[in-house]
């Protein structure tokens, strides 16, 4: 199979010695996943060269050869074995071609596969086969740490690796699509937004200030104290932060780590669109004027610190402040330049943020 793992390959690599040993032909054949190109086994069969074994899952295959006189029904054999009785409806599906059973079920993949190492167990002192339940099995992690080994190893594949790669160039490419989109659809000129209040400012110590830009932190404030409250005294928020620290352990907790990375980014996505709406009268609408925000909000979320949200909204003040005083004494030219260079040198010394902790991994 084209998608199998190194690990999957080394394991057929022992199965082939194995079978070489005891005298059995193995004869190599590449038939590449979902691509249809089932050509090679089907002549293999007709050339009178068939192999002892395959697995292949194309039901065009089995198709083929019923039509050459080389297929058989299962049906008669797997009921008078018992075999059928035990299996699920989804798996006899799965194996039944044209209303037969032409196939022989060979495995089912499935999420919160476990595999252990007999010889870590066996030094360790626990016996794998015995675990019933996960609470068994968490039982037994103290003991395999004190034998020296970390109890939970989760490799990532390349193709896994890869996935995730594929997802944030989606992400990216998504944000051009919507904004090339909006472009086309709406023009390239800036638009003006109506005003939710009062155009009049007001004066503050001999300083003009619109209503809405008193209103911006307030906003800010309570949907951070909101958010705060929700996340540390609901169970729901609970499950959140469980999933950000360790969503391995939090799927063996039983927690939906995809249900709970959704519900973050459809929170996001919300308090995003709350922002532009508090933002937009402020400044001229158009395409891309969130581009700007994105990299500010970005940089405020480095510097406090990612996961520290005292952290974030003292950075985001802080960079509000020193941005408006910058503006004030250099020019609104000067700005992003030296904002943006601030950032570095304070990141530089302060990796972690002002209020972030270095991330610790306990093996």
């Amino acid at each position: 199979q084209s998608w199998s793992s190194p690990g999957e390959v080394k394991a057929l690599e022992v199965l082939h010695a194995a079978v070489a040993a005891e005298g059995i032909n193995w004869i190599d054949i590449t038939i590449p996943h979902n691509t249809g190109s089932s050509v090679g086994l089907v002549n293999l069969v007709a050339g009178e060269q068939p192999p002892n074994i395959f697995a292949e899952n194309n039901a065009n295959v089995y198709r083929d050869l019923t039509k050459m006189g080389l297929g058989m029904s299962l049906d008669d054999a797997l009921a008078a074995s018992g075999a059928l009785e035990n299996l699920s409806p989804v798996v006899v599906n799965a194996i039944t071609i044209d209303g037969e059973i032409r196939k022989m079920p060979l495995g089912v993949h499935i999420d919160g596969m476990i595999y252990y190492n007999l010889e870590v167990a066996a030094k360790a002192g626990v016996d794998p086969t015995s675990w019933t339940s996960l609470d068994a099995m968490l039982a037994d992690f103290e003991k395999i740490k004190a034998a020296g080994f970390v109890p939970l190893s989760l490799g990532a594949q390349q193709w896994q690796i890869g996935y995730l790669t594929h997802v944030l160039m989606a992400t990216v490419a998504g944000g051009i699509v919507l904004d090339n989109a909006v472009l086309f659809t709406f023009g390239k000129e800036p638009r003006s937004f109506p005003p939710m209040l009062s155009t009049s400012p007001i004066q503050i110590f001999g300083a003009g200030v619109y209503p809405l830009q008193l209103i911006i932190p307030l906003v800010g404030l309570g949907v951070a104290t909101t958010l705060t409250l929700f996340l540390r005294r609901t169970r729901i928020g609970k499950s959140l932060l469980a999933v950000v620290q360790n969503p391995d352990a939090a799927r063996l907790m039983g927690i939906d780590v995809k249900a709970a990375i959704a519900a973050s980014f459809a929170v996001s996505t919300a308090l995003a669109g709350l922002a532009g709406l508090l933002i937009a009268p402020l400044f001229s609408v158009h395409s891309d004027m969130g581009t700007l925000f994105g990299l500010k909000a970005f940089a405020v979320a480095i510097l406090g610190g990612i996961g520290s949200a005292p952290g974030v909204m003292m950075a985001g003040l802080l960079y509000g402040v020193s941005e408006a005083l910058i503006t004030a004494l250099f020019g609104s030219s000067y700005t992003q330049i030296v904002m943006f260079t601030a950032v570095i040198g304070a990141l530089a010394l302060m990796p972690q943020g002002l209020l972030g902790r270095a991330a610790i991994k306990k093996v």
